[in-house]
């Protein structure tokens, strides 16, 4: 497989089908990003999808390589969202966190689908976040991002991102046992 670099220099030299591959790499993970910060409204996410995938390709060789592409496509999505949302009037959106809830499921047919409402209610809560805490923790809990890349997304002081996290995972955390959730 190629590497990133490699795909972005191919594509820079004329080879679209080099910006198709790198695209598909990390579809994945925009679509994750965007279902968090607009909610799951999937036209909302389909719009903005599209703003990225055309203004990236028009974009692309601006890039770099101060950084991971995969950052930058972060910062670039994380950006467009933003962008979409104040233009759109959307209140309470932006990026997503997850804390491992336990809830006792019953192991049945019924599993799947349980887990499955049971997801679909944790992102509601997650939802009622504010977008920046929503941003850190999906980077965080989410992704596995460190500290340090997240503090290059969001372009504050890897300090300043450490303290937010903790403030953004506190209030996650009411929200989730004012719902009834239990931690273990």
């Amino acid at each position: 497989m190629l590497s990133d670099i490699k795909l972005i220099e191919q594509f820079n030299n004329g080879d679209n089908k080099a910006f198709e591959k790198l695209i598909k790499l990390y579809d994945q993970d925009v679509n994750r990003m965007l279902y968090v910060m607009l909610n799951g409204n999937s036209d909302d996410i389909n719009d903005v999808k599209q703003n990225v995938l055309i203004s990236l390709f028009s974009s692309l060789k601006k890039f770099r390589g101060d950084s991971s592409f995969k950052t930058y496509l972060y910062r670039f999505v994380k950006n467009k969202a933003i962008d979409y949302i104040r233009r759109n009037s959307m209140e309470n959106s932006k990026l997503l966190s997850i804390f491992y809830i336990k809830n006792q499921y019953v192991e049945s047919p019924e599993k799947k689908f349980i887990e499955e409402e049971a997801n679909d209610e944790f992102y509601r809560h997650l939802f009622r976040l504010k977008e920046y805490n929503k941003m850190i923790i999906f980077f965080k809990d989410i992704e596995g991002k460190s500290i340090d890349e997240i503090s290059s997304i969001v372009n504050r002081k890897p300090g300043t991102v450490k303290s937010d996290l903790h403030r953004a995972r506190k209030k996650f955390h009411k929200i989730l046992s004012e719902a009834g959730y239990e931690f273990m």
